[in-house]
């Protein structure tokens, strides 16, 4: 292995380049210095010299004899080398006579601070000079046992061994001690700043004694780096400490801020407006009024509290309800302060949040009573639990159940007329219609024996097992599970559905098991479009929109002539009146803003069909209404209206269930089963490659969750 040197510093470095990035950095290393000692030659090993006679004559004290001027010369010459030495490293002394300088003006005795004037640094976080205080202190010399400490060392990794600040601390704590005693008694709270760091609240005299002990640690560990990063740097001593003090001004209520537009548009916050209506001022009662919305929300009161809550009579029980004696109005932030608030109202806790409007992320400030596990949708806990190693460490496809269709699937979809609030919801969204459901259809689709009950609008079947000359010899001559595949070795069934009683195929034992259906564990999927997936009871309520993210008259146009649901409900009309049936229909949504609408007994005209979302329709889509309130009869608007939704829950259900005829085909997996398409894809995935995936079982491997973005 070839060491490649530094000429100046003789530091070794394995590869070249690294020697040449440390030749080339803007602070040049220095020339290490090497002190010549110069050691006399034995007598017997001088050669002897003869004196010239401008010698003899310059000493006329030296005789002829060759060992009286070897003598001369071996003491003149160590003179001459060390002279030589002092001027090459004159740099050097003067450095070290500078030292013995600041020594000499430190002063004798105990360390004592004195507040001085504030003068300009830029570098303070800080910059209103005039709510700050500043004290200094020269720390004494060495002559001080208690500073003895205080002495020159070279590099973070000799400094570590013997760290300074602790010990100038324990020996300086009485008198820092003092000026924070004296700061309390002028400021009653402040910000503490002594070094390149955070300034550091005391709210009282007992945070003092911590504050010293933690700060401590902080410094020296500050200096170690600074030390280490340096080129041969050297500590020489530490000469002022300096304590910097500003005046602490914590936040308290009777104002009103508009909450900012990105916290608003999370539609997560209540912000309540204090502005009193008798005297038409920001009232001080503030918290109380932000309680008082908490707890009207808790009985259901949602539309517009955080305007009302000081108005509104039916609320001002809700603020009476709110216990605050002998809180301070305004309310200071204080955890003191807000301990004695939930003493009084076991109902609430109080936690203040920091709120950066560039980052949009939210900060923890006063939050001791967050739960260690907090409870999310059917109380289980948001805790992260890690696989057990050897247990259940791998992940592959074990959803056998969803390999079959589920039994039944609801289609549904509601209509709602509108209103138009023209109100500003938060940033930039703004309401330009508020809608109110005024009817739902539905319709129960079983998907083996492909009835359909319905639609309904506004206003499981168990055969027996049916065994056939063919089924049986399929049975007998089959070698592997149809399930997964596996061979036969003696546990070979009879699986059949439990719907139709027909035969699927044989299966192992534990597979056949797997893939029975439990009502309480298989709710039944009930689909919307564009509704947001979730579990309600028995009942999964899947968005379809999560599969196919398209419009329903672009997913009902791609089925072309195959339509069955509908061609079956219309199955009485003629082939050109089914047609009609088989294309998204056109609503006047915007007409519909109350109940009487539906008792019109013509269609409205085509400028009334614009929406404010899709705009204006064409001549042709207009004619097409017209046919279609012609072709099946209408008499009025709400005869129209029933025939477009039920024609709407048609098209959604043959679209759905011509998509779960596609996900059976390719991946043996019914789409009913998921709320979305990653999760039917990734079980997919597992199944199709029949990977088992090793999951981490060590919790700093999840700092990879991090990093993660999308999916399948």
């Amino acid at each position: 292995m070839v060491i490649h040197t530094c000429d100046r510093c003789d530091e070794n470095f394995p590869k070249l380049w690294k020697l040449r990035r440390h030749q080339k950095r803007q602070f040049q290393c220095r020339q290490k210095i090497i002190p010549k000692v110069i050691q006399p030659l034995p007598d017997p090993l001088v050669s002897p010299i003869i004196q010239s006679p401008k010698n003899q004559e310059d000493d006329p004290e030296a005789g002829p004899g060759p060992a009286t001027q070897a003598n001369r010369e071996e003491q003149a010459g160590p003179s001459e080398v060390t002279q030589s030495f002092q001027e090459e490293h004159a740099e050097y002394f003067e450095g070290m006579k500078k030292i013995v300088s600041i020594e000499d003006h430190a002063p004798e005795g105990d360390i004592h601070f004195k507040e001085g004037p504030v003068g300009r640094d830029l570098e303070r976080s800080h910059q209103n000079w005039s709510l700050m205080r500043k004290w200094e202190a020269k720390v004494p010399r060495r002559s001080n046992p208690a500073y003895a400490f205080n002495n020159m060392v070279k590099g973070g990794k000799n400094y570590n061994e013997i760290p300074y600040m602790p010990k100038l601390i324990a020996s300086a704590r009485q008198e820092m001690t003092r000026v924070f005693q004296t700061e309390f008694r002028r400021k009653e709270q402040i910000n503490e700043k002594w070094h390149r760091g955070e300034m550091r609240a005391l709210l009282s005299e007992n945070y003092i004694d911590e504050h010293l002990t933690s700060s401590g640690g902080e410094i020296d560990k500050k200096i170690e780096e600074y030390l280490e990063n340096g080129s041969n740097w050297i500590l020489v001593r530490i000469d002022i400490v300096s304590i910097e003090v500003y005046i602490y001004s914590r936040a308290t209520g009777g104002s009103y801020e508009p909450t900012p537009k990105k916290l608003a548009n999370t539609k997560c916050t209540i912000n309540p407006d204090n502005n009193d209506p008798k005297t038409n001022v920001l009232s001080e009662k503030c918290l109380q009024g932000a309680l008082g919305c908490y707890f009207a929300h808790q009985d259901g009161h949602t539309d517009h509290i955080d305007w009302c809550i000081f108005r509104a009579k039916n609320l001002k029980l809700y603020l009476e309800r709110v216990k605050l004696d002998s809180i301070p109005m305004p309310t200071p932030i204080c955890p003191r302060i807000f301990n004695k608030i939930e003493e009084m109202n076991p109902d609430i806790s109080i936690n203040v949040w920091e709120w950066k409007e560039e980052t949009a992320i939210p900060k923890p400030v006063i939050a001791i009573h967050h739960q260690e596990h907090c409870f999310g949708l059917g109380e289980a806990t948001q805790r992260v639990n890690l696989p057990v190693k050897g247990v259940n460490d791998f992940e592959q496809f074990k959803n056998y159940s969803r390999m079959i269709n589920a039994p039944c699937v609801i289609i549904a979809d509601f209509e709602a007329g509108n209103k138009r609030p023209g109100l500003i919801n938060g940033g930039k969204t703004c309401i330009i219609s508020e809608q109110y459901a005024n009817s739902f259809c539905y319709l129960v689709h079983w998907i083996d024996t492909g009835d359909v009950w319905g639609p309904y609008l506004y206003r499981a079947i168990k055969h027996k097992r049916i065994v056939t000359e063919e089924d049986k010899k399929k049975f007998a001559e089959a070698d592997t599970c149809w399930i997964c595949k596996g061979k036969f070795t003696m546990d070979k069934v009879w699986d059949h559905c439990h719907i139709t009683g027909k035969f699927r195929g044989s299966a192992h034992r534990d597979c056949n098991l797997k893939l029975q259906i439990e009502p309480w564990k298989t709710p039944i999927p009930v689909i919307f479009q564009t509704s947001g997936s979730m579990k309600v009871g028995q009942l999964k309520y899947i968005d379809s929109q999560q599969f196919m993210n398209n419009s329903l008259a672009n997913l009902t146009k791609n089925l072309g002539d195959d339509h069955p649901i509908t061609s079956q409900h219309f199955k009485d009309f003629t082939p050109g009146q089914i047609s009609l049936a088989t294309h998204k229909g056109l609503y006047c949504y915007d007409y519909i803003n109350s109940q009487d609408r539906f008792l019109e007994t013509e269609l409205p005209p085509i400028h009334e069909f614009t929406t404010t979302l899709k705009g204006k329709i064409s001549q042709e889509d207009y004619h097409y209404a017209q046919k279609v309130w012609k072709t099946y009869g209408c008499k009025n608007l709400g005869e129209y209206h029933d025939l477009y939704f039920k024609i709407d829950v048609l098209s959604l259900a043959d679209v759905w269930t011509q998509f779960r005829k596609t996900c059976i085909k390719y991946y043996e997996l019914d789409s009913s089963h998921y709320v979305s398409a990653p999760s039917l894809s990734w079980d997919a995935m597992l199944k199709k490659t029949g990977v088992k995936i090793e999951l981490f079982t060590d919790m700093l491997c999840m700092t990879y969750r991090k990093g993660q973005e999308g999916g399948f």
